[in-house]
């Protein structure tokens, strides 16, 4: 959606890491509709967020950016099983850690496609896993993320 460059990454940094939990609703105000109708008939589910961060933060980005904007509630598939922060490791490691994830996919409609959400995409490997993961039970999948890191513009 939006690419990880000067000025939208300071108002997102303020958001997530300055714990401005109002900025929340801004990010996505006006592609609520389109976004509605695009994806009115898929599941929606969220990358799973590291649990001390939700807990320091006191809300969780994910869901504060997608607030108001899906009619559904997000499923919660996914569970982080490590305590490792992404943000602190290299491109290779984070594919590594994000190997260590649980899924309930019984959660999950097979007739329906799913939307997988991220607030961030930085290498792709914790969207990539969890389309892995998906897909490879059957699902469709379709990926929305708020911003990507400027090295995967194409």
């Amino acid at each position: 959606m939006f690419a990880y460059e000067e000025e939208p990454r300071q108002w997102f940094l303020q958001f997530k890491e300055g714990h401005d939990y109002c900025l929340g609703a801004i990010f996505l105000y006006g592609f609520r509709r389109k976004m509605r109708r695009k994806y009115r008939n898929f599941q929606i589910v969220y990358a799973p967020s590291h649990e001390n961060s939700v807990k320091n933060r006191g809300f969780n980005v994910i869901e504060t950016m997608m607030e108001n904007v899906f009619s559904s509630q997000p499923i919660p598939v996914f569970t982080k099983g490590n305590d490792v922060y992404q943000k602190r490791l290299n491109r290779e490691d984070r594919f590594k850690n994000v190997q260590d994830f649980r899924a309930d996919l019984s959660l999950l409609d097979k007739t329906k496609g799913v939307l997988l959400v991220d607030d961030l995409v930085t290498t792709g490997a914790t969207l990539s896993i969890l389309s892995q993961t998906l897909t490879k039970n059957g699902y469709i999948v379709q990926i929305f993320s708020v911003y990507r890191h400027k090295t995967l513009e194409s």
